[in-house]
């Protein structure tokens, strides 16, 4: 296994043995906030609304739907925000909105999203 960019021979040692001993390691998709207030944490990740950036700016990839599926299966409050922290909605919504629906495996463990349209 190769060291990953910027990471330590430690961290690429850990790694190997967590994988030994059964674990999944990922390392790609964490959200890019955490806010809490009055004693609730909410996860977000942010997303341009602008139809003139990059789709990667403005749509999850796997990695990070994958990770905000994980988090909020692991209880935590998981939003997406659209240009602000008025506009945060549930991963979900988000992908209704972008017209993106997800794709689960029968395992249940990988994530893809796929371009269809919505349909009322």
């Amino acid at each position: 296994m190769s060291r990953g960019v910027g990471q330590s021979a430690h961290e690429q040692d850990f790694e190997i043995e967590a994988v030994a001993a059964g674990y999944e390691v990922i390392k790609y998709g964490w959200p890019d906030f955490m806010l809490i207030k009055n004693n609730e944490i909410v996860v977000v990740e942010l997303k341009q609304g602008d139809p003139y950036v990059s789709s990667k700016q403005r749509l999850l990839n796997a990695h990070q739907l994958r990770m905000l599926l994980l988090l909020e299966k692991a209880g935590l409050k998981v939003r997406v925000a659209v240009d602000d922290v008025e506009h945060l909605c549930t991963i979900t919504e988000f992908l209704q909105k972008t017209g993106y629906r997800m794709i689960v495996n029968k395992g249940g463990n990988s994530v893809a999203q796929m371009k269809v349209p919505i349909v009322a």
